[in-house]
């Protein structure tokens, strides 16, 4: 990565990918950047791994390692970067079990369980507790799931 920092307190303001062309003049351009408050007297570009987490705008310190400079805004910003990925996964998780409803509706159509028909279906319980499970899904903003259940195999008589 490549870290715009100030020369002499070090603290760490951009982060780069490696191939981004940057120069650091007048100020801080590159293709569809301008920063005007950065400049090559009071900063510059090092190459620095990707800490875990990154706190931009001074807030973490890049001097050979990674260091937090002000813990109340990291705190701050870490915070709300967890909450919006455990967001972003239950929105997903939520997308998927939704799909999966979508998926096996067709099982509760009266006609599809009834036993004077043939065919008809013989294993509508396990759909009733699949389908259980992608409900409780949805309505209880699961952000981790360890293993999906199976979606049931249709088995007619």
């Amino acid at each position: 990565m490549k870290a715009i920092r100030a020369i002499t307190s070090k603290q760490v303001y951009f982060l780069f990918p490696d191939d981004a062309e940057l120069e650091l003049g007048q100020n801080l351009t590159g293709p569809g950047l301008l920063v005007l408050d950065i400049n090559s007297e009071t900063h510059e570009i090092v190459d620095a791994p990707m800490p875990e987490f990154f706190a931009g705008g001074g807030v973490m310190i890049y001097d050979n390692e990674w260091s937090i400079f002000a813990q109340h805004a990291y705190d701050e910003a870490k915070a709300k970067a967890d909450a919006e990925q455990q967001a972003a996964a239950i929105a997903a998780n939520s997308a998927r079990a939704k799909q999966a409803l979508l998926d096996t509706d067709w099982c509760e159509n009266a006609s599809v369980r009834n036993t004077a028909v043939t065919p008809h279906l013989t294993n509508g319980e396990a759909f009733d507790a699949y389908r259980l499970q992608m409900r409780a899904i949805i309505v209880n903003k699961v952000a981790s799931v360890e293993a999906w259940p199976d979606q049931p195999t249709g088995i007619w008589a």
